[in-house]
Protein backbone atom coordinates (compact mmCIF):
# COMPACT_ATOMS: atom_id res chain seq x y z
CA UNK A 1 0.00 0.00 0.00
CA UNK A 2 1.09 3.41 -1.18
CA UNK A 3 1.91 6.19 1.79
CA UNK A 4 0.30 9.31 1.56
CA UNK A 5 3.24 12.40 1.12
CA UNK A 6 2.91 14.39 4.04
CA UNK A 7 1.72 18.37 3.72
CA UNK A 8 3.13 20.40 6.34
CA UNK A 9 0.54 22.28 8.51
CA UNK A 10 1.29 25.66 7.56
CA UNK A 11 0.52 25.03 3.88
CA UNK A 12 -3.07 23.65 5.15
CA UNK A 13 -3.56 26.51 6.40
CA UNK A 14 -2.54 28.39 3.93
CA UNK A 15 -4.80 26.76 1.45
CA UNK A 16 -7.70 27.34 4.29
CA UNK A 17 -7.27 31.18 3.48
CA UNK A 18 -7.28 30.76 -0.45
CA UNK A 19 -10.08 28.71 -0.43
CA UNK A 20 -11.79 31.39 2.03
CA UNK A 21 -10.37 34.02 -1.03
CA UNK A 22 -12.35 31.90 -2.89
CA UNK A 23 -15.55 32.06 -1.61
CA UNK A 24 -15.52 28.46 -0.29
CA UNK A 25 -15.28 27.86 3.54
CA UNK A 26 -13.06 24.84 4.28
CA UNK A 27 -13.49 21.66 4.59
CA UNK A 28 -11.71 18.16 4.31
CA UNK A 29 -12.91 17.06 1.08
CA UNK A 30 -12.61 20.79 -0.56
CA UNK A 31 -8.49 20.46 0.86
CA UNK A 32 -8.29 17.21 -0.78
CA UNK A 33 -9.60 18.41 -3.62
CA UNK A 34 -7.26 21.61 -3.86
CA UNK A 35 -3.77 19.56 -3.23
CA UNK A 36 -4.73 16.77 -5.73
CA UNK A 37 -4.86 19.86 -8.47
CA UNK A 38 -2.02 21.76 -6.71
CA UNK A 39 0.49 18.79 -6.59
CA UNK A 40 -1.22 15.42 -6.33
CA UNK A 41 -0.17 14.93 -3.17
CA UNK A 42 -2.32 13.56 -0.17
CA UNK A 43 -2.75 13.71 3.51
CA UNK A 44 -5.07 11.95 6.02
CA UNK A 45 -8.20 13.12 7.60
CA UNK A 46 -6.51 13.70 10.67
CA UNK A 47 -3.66 16.12 10.03
CA UNK A 48 -6.71 18.33 7.93
CA UNK A 49 -9.02 18.44 10.90
CA UNK A 50 -6.07 19.59 13.01
CA UNK A 51 -4.69 22.04 10.67
CA UNK A 52 -8.38 23.00 10.03
CA UNK A 53 -9.25 23.59 13.47
CA UNK A 54 -6.00 25.96 13.94
CA UNK A 55 -7.49 27.84 11.01
CA UNK A 56 -10.49 28.43 12.66
CA UNK A 57 -8.99 30.09 15.97
CA UNK A 58 -7.15 31.81 13.65
CA UNK A 59 -10.13 33.24 11.63
CA UNK A 60 -11.74 33.42 14.32
CA UNK A 61 -9.08 36.13 15.79
CA UNK A 62 -9.21 38.27 12.99
CA UNK A 63 -13.08 38.66 13.04
CA UNK A 64 -12.29 39.89 16.46
CA UNK A 65 -9.51 41.93 15.64
CA UNK A 66 -12.09 43.63 12.70
CA UNK A 67 -14.49 44.08 14.64
CA UNK A 68 -12.55 45.70 17.41
CA UNK A 69 -11.29 48.36 14.48
CA UNK A 70 -14.70 48.99 13.45
CA UNK A 71 -16.15 49.79 17.01
CA UNK A 72 -13.09 52.63 17.31
CA UNK A 73 -13.83 54.13 13.80
CA UNK A 74 -17.26 54.71 14.40
CA UNK A 75 -17.28 55.31 17.78
CA UNK A 76 -17.16 58.87 17.45
CA UNK A 77 -20.68 58.80 15.34
CA UNK A 78 -21.96 56.41 17.88
CA UNK A 79 -21.48 59.16 20.34
CA UNK A 80 -22.46 62.09 18.15
CA UNK A 81 -25.80 60.53 17.39
CA UNK A 82 -26.35 59.52 20.80
CA UNK A 83 -26.09 63.67 21.76
CA UNK A 84 -28.87 64.11 19.24
CA UNK A 85 -31.03 61.97 19.92
CA UNK A 86 -31.07 63.07 23.54
CA UNK A 87 -31.35 66.50 23.02
CA UNK A 88 -34.37 65.85 20.16
CA UNK A 89 -36.30 63.76 22.80
CA UNK A 90 -35.66 66.59 25.28
CA UNK A 91 -37.59 68.95 23.22
CA UNK A 92 -39.97 66.77 22.42
CA UNK A 93 -40.31 66.01 25.64
CA UNK A 94 -41.42 69.98 26.63
CA UNK A 95 -43.17 70.41 23.58
CA UNK A 96 -45.61 67.49 24.73
CA UNK A 97 -45.73 69.03 28.60
CA UNK A 98 -46.92 72.34 26.77
CA UNK A 99 -49.57 70.44 24.49
CA UNK A 100 -50.53 68.92 27.71
CA UNK A 101 -50.93 72.21 29.61
CA UNK A 102 -52.68 73.95 26.85
CA UNK A 103 -55.11 70.63 26.76
CA UNK A 104 -55.91 70.69 30.18
CA UNK A 105 -56.69 74.53 30.07
CA UNK A 106 -59.22 73.94 27.17
CA UNK A 107 -60.74 71.15 29.06
CA UNK A 108 -61.69 73.18 31.97
CA UNK A 109 -62.83 75.90 29.84
CA UNK A 110 -64.88 73.25 28.49
CA UNK A 111 -65.89 71.87 31.65
CA UNK A 112 -67.07 75.19 33.26
CA UNK A 113 -69.01 76.07 29.66
CA UNK A 114 -70.39 72.71 30.03
CA UNK A 115 -71.23 73.42 33.68
CA UNK A 116 -72.99 76.64 32.45
CA UNK A 117 -75.17 75.15 29.89
CA UNK A 118 -76.09 72.09 31.89
CA UNK A 119 -79.30 73.54 33.40
CA UNK A 120 -80.70 74.31 29.80
CA UNK A 121 -79.46 71.06 28.50
CA UNK A 122 -81.32 69.28 31.90
CA UNK A 123 -84.59 71.28 30.34
CA UNK A 124 -84.50 70.13 27.23
CA UNK A 125 -83.90 66.57 28.50
CA UNK A 126 -86.91 66.65 30.36
CA UNK A 127 -88.99 68.54 27.16
CA UNK A 128 -87.24 65.68 25.18
CA UNK A 129 -88.23 63.10 27.87
CA UNK A 130 -91.89 64.42 27.93
CA UNK A 131 -92.48 64.47 24.61
CA UNK A 132 -90.89 61.10 23.83
CA UNK A 133 -93.66 59.93 26.75
CA UNK A 134 -96.70 61.25 25.16
CA UNK A 135 -95.30 59.73 22.11
CA UNK A 136 -95.26 56.42 23.65
CA UNK A 137 -98.34 56.87 25.39
CA UNK A 138 -100.22 57.37 21.55
CA UNK A 139 -97.89 54.20 20.13
CA UNK A 140 -99.41 52.19 23.28
CA UNK A 141 -102.57 52.92 22.28
CA UNK A 142 -102.09 52.76 18.57
CA UNK A 143 -101.06 49.02 19.78
CA UNK A 144 -103.95 48.12 21.38
CA UNK A 145 -105.79 49.32 18.72
CA UNK A 146 -104.20 47.40 15.90
CA UNK A 147 -104.39 44.49 18.40
CA UNK A 148 -108.25 44.94 18.36
CA UNK A 149 -108.52 44.96 14.84
CA UNK A 150 -105.99 42.54 14.34
CA UNK A 151 -108.08 40.36 16.77
CA UNK A 152 -111.06 41.08 14.77
CA UNK A 153 -109.56 40.45 11.48
CA UNK A 154 -108.19 37.06 12.58
CA UNK A 155 -111.93 36.27 13.19
CA UNK A 156 -112.97 37.14 10.35
CA UNK A 157 -110.50 35.17 8.98
CA UNK A 158 -111.48 32.16 10.64
CA UNK A 159 -114.88 32.47 9.88
CA UNK A 160 -114.03 32.88 6.26
CA UNK A 161 -112.00 30.07 6.56
CA UNK A 162 -114.32 27.77 7.99
CA UNK A 163 -116.96 28.78 5.68
CA UNK A 164 -114.53 28.28 3.08
CA UNK A 165 -113.69 24.16 4.10
CA UNK A 166 -117.65 23.80 4.35
CA UNK A 167 -117.86 25.30 0.80
CA UNK A 168 -114.55 22.72 -0.44
CA UNK A 169 -116.31 19.83 1.34
CA UNK A 170 -119.36 20.17 -0.91
CA UNK A 171 -117.83 20.72 -4.12
CA UNK A 172 -115.89 17.73 -3.43
CA UNK A 173 -119.02 15.66 -2.72
CA UNK A 174 -120.27 16.93 -5.73
CA UNK A 175 -117.65 16.24 -7.52
CA UNK A 176 -117.42 12.57 -5.99
CA UNK A 177 -121.13 12.52 -7.03
CA UNK A 178 -120.88 13.98 -10.74
CA UNK A 179 -117.49 11.55 -11.25
CA UNK A 180 -119.58 8.57 -9.92
CA UNK A 181 -122.38 9.78 -12.42
CA UNK A 182 -120.52 9.99 -14.80
CA UNK A 183 -119.20 6.30 -14.49
CA UNK A 184 -122.57 5.11 -14.70
CA UNK A 185 -123.05 6.89 -17.68
CA UNK A 186 -119.57 5.75 -19.35
CA UNK A 187 -120.86 2.06 -17.90
CA UNK A 188 -124.72 2.70 -19.47
CA UNK A 189 -123.14 3.58 -22.82
CA UNK A 190 -120.48 0.78 -22.83
CA UNK A 191 -123.88 -1.75 -21.93
CA UNK A 192 -125.56 -0.42 -24.62
CA UNK A 193 -122.58 -0.45 -27.31
CA UNK A 194 -122.41 -4.08 -26.24
CA UNK A 195 -126.19 -4.72 -26.69
CA UNK A 196 -126.15 -2.95 -29.78
CA UNK A 197 -123.15 -5.03 -31.00
CA UNK A 198 -124.91 -8.35 -29.77
CA UNK A 199 -127.91 -6.91 -31.94
CA UNK A 200 -126.21 -6.38 -34.80
CA UNK A 201 -124.83 -9.88 -34.67
CA UNK A 202 -128.14 -11.36 -34.23
CA UNK A 203 -129.13 -9.50 -37.05
CA UNK A 204 -126.15 -10.78 -38.83
CA UNK A 205 -126.94 -14.10 -37.82
CA UNK A 206 -130.49 -13.98 -38.88
CA UNK A 207 -129.62 -12.81 -42.58
CA UNK A 208 -127.16 -15.50 -42.86
CA UNK A 209 -129.56 -17.92 -41.95
CA UNK A 210 -132.33 -16.47 -44.33
CA UNK A 211 -129.87 -16.67 -47.15
CA UNK A 212 -128.91 -19.63 -46.51
CA UNK A 213 -133.25 -20.76 -46.08
CA UNK A 214 -133.56 -19.21 -49.20
CA UNK A 215 -130.54 -20.97 -51.12
CA UNK A 216 -131.84 -24.61 -49.38
CA UNK A 217 -135.48 -23.59 -50.89
CA UNK A 218 -134.02 -22.50 -54.34
CA UNK A 219 -132.24 -26.22 -54.38
CA UNK A 220 -135.13 -27.83 -52.97
CA UNK A 221 -137.12 -26.35 -55.26
CA UNK A 222 -134.78 -26.69 -58.70
CA UNK A 223 -134.44 -30.08 -57.59
CA UNK A 224 -138.50 -30.59 -57.17
CA UNK A 225 -138.73 -29.29 -60.92
CA UNK A 226 -136.17 -31.65 -62.32
CA UNK A 227 -137.95 -34.32 -60.40
CA UNK A 228 -140.96 -33.66 -61.83
CA UNK A 229 -139.88 -32.94 -65.38
CA UNK A 230 -138.08 -36.70 -64.86
CA UNK A 231 -141.01 -38.23 -63.60
CA UNK A 232 -143.39 -37.05 -66.99
CA UNK A 233 -141.10 -37.62 -69.36
CA UNK A 234 -140.73 -41.31 -68.02
CA UNK A 235 -144.70 -41.14 -67.71
CA UNK A 236 -144.73 -39.96 -71.62
CA UNK A 237 -142.20 -42.71 -72.45
CA UNK A 238 -144.66 -45.28 -70.86
CA UNK A 239 -147.83 -43.91 -72.93
CA UNK A 240 -146.35 -44.33 -76.10
CA UNK A 241 -144.96 -47.51 -74.73
CA UNK A 242 -148.68 -48.19 -73.90
CA UNK A 243 -149.73 -46.98 -77.20
CA UNK A 244 -147.68 -48.83 -79.38
CA UNK A 245 -148.56 -52.19 -77.41
CA UNK A 246 -152.47 -51.55 -77.72
CA UNK A 247 -151.64 -50.71 -81.69
CA UNK A 248 -149.68 -54.02 -81.46
CA UNK A 249 -152.29 -56.02 -80.69
CA UNK A 250 -155.37 -54.31 -82.55
CA UNK A 251 -153.29 -55.09 -85.76
CA UNK A 252 -154.75 -58.24 -87.93
CA UNK A 253 -152.04 -61.36 -87.33
CA UNK A 254 -151.11 -63.44 -90.53
CA UNK A 255 -153.06 -66.63 -91.24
Amino acid sequence: MARKANIAREEIIMACWSLLEQNFFPNIPRLTDFFLKQDGRKCSNTTFLKAITEWEELYKERQDASFDDLSHVFMPSFKKFERDITRDLQSLLEETLHSEDNAHALKRDATVGQYLSLSSLVEQQENQIETQSKLINELIEGKRINDEKNLYLEKRYQETLSTLRTQQIKSEERDSLLKELNLNLVQKELDQTKLELKLSLVDEERLRLLEQQTLQFNQIKTLTNEANRADVSLLTEQVKNLIMLQKQDTTPKDR
